[in-house]
């Protein structure tokens, strides 16, 4: 059956890193110590967790260990998405066509992910700090003083505390407005958050007023770099979205 594209998360892949015997586990182990490491020999994400959460130089240790592992992890992927979109070109039995990958990686930016130009598009989809924090509390039980917290420790994050700057710079191709409400484009003719690869397109919405939102994105050059927007039958994407 056709479909519209291939979706990986990098957090179900960060748990692949973790694995009793990784390397990456044999490095945590090394610069945090034994205690991190339970008598199964899998991560004790309790004692790790207390160790780097409340120290931005130990969580950077623990980023530059972990990140290069799920890079690996997502090449691979990516790799084998390759090779089965060439089997299915040529093999009459195989319909399965999907040019297009969703990369989700909240730290894609921050662990340097597109250093040589791998991703076609980066968009970041975002929401206002009050629904961002109604939706940690509603969907993840959190109290609403630490998702206002934990909101907080994400600032330093790039694409988040510092978007417009991405935009500019051109690292950030598209933004997604994600917080309800009547769904509007904003292109470069709106606004002045113009990047150097001519980008600087929001989108607004929410629902099924998000996944129009999505659409556009994918048939806008203008969301893009240069030259990379891919041919997106948009009646294809329809008929996915209701199946």
């Amino acid at each position: 059956e056709d479909q519209v594209a291939f979706h990986i998360d990098t957090d179900s892949l960060a748990h692949g890193v973790y694995k009793p015997g990784s390397l990456a586990l044999k490095q945590i182990e090394q610069e945090f110590g034994n205690s991190v490491i339970q008598d199964d020999g899998s991560v004790d994400r309790k004692v790790l967790g207390g160790i780097v959460f409340n120290d931005e130089a130990q969580m950077a240790k623990l980023e530059q260990i972990v990140w290069p592992h799920v890079k690996t992890i997502l090449l691979e992927r990516l790799n084998q998405i390759e090779k089965m979109n060439k089997v299915s070109s040529t093999s009459p039995t195989i319909t399965t066509k999907r040019r297009i990958v969703v990369v989700e990686a909240a730290v894609l930016l921050d662990a340097n992910w597109d250093d040589n130009e791998l991703f076609d598009a980066i968009w970041v989809v975002r929401s206002s700090s009050q629904v961002s924090a109604e939706r940690l509390v509603s969907k993840r039980g959190m109290d609403k003083v630490d998702a206002l917290k934990r909101m907080e420790a994400q600032l330093s994050r790039r694409g988040i505390g510092n978007l417009d700057q991405e935009l500019l710079n051109g690292s950030v191709t598209a933004v997604i407005q994600n917080d309800g409400g009547t769904t509007c484009i904003e292109t470069d003719a709106d606004t002045d958050s113009r990047g150097k690869n001519g980008n600087g397109v929001e989108i607004r919405g929410d629902g099924s007023e998000l996944w129009n939102s999505i659409q556009r994105c994918l048939t806008d050059p203008t969301s893009w770099k240069d030259g990379r927007c891919p041919k997106v039958e948009i009646e294809k994407l329809l008929d996915s979205s209701e199946t």
